[in-house]
């Protein structure tokens, strides 16, 4: 089953998020939000999803 594309576009930026911390290190959220091309928003969003994820 495929994924609705809202689920899909938040998963690539999931992602990228990961990505860009494991290249970079440290990031502040507005850089990852400037590096990956998405908004503090949902920069904000994913981080706290991953840090209730642990």
């Amino acid at each position: 089953m495929a994924l609705p594309s809202t689920d899909t576009s938040r998963y690539d930026n999931t992602l990228a998020v990961i990505r860009t911390l494991r290249d970079q290190g440290p990031v502040a959220r507005v850089d990852l939000g400037a590096l990956n091309g998405i908004s503090s928003a949902t920069v904000t969003s994913i981080s706290a999803e991953l840090l209730q994820q642990g």
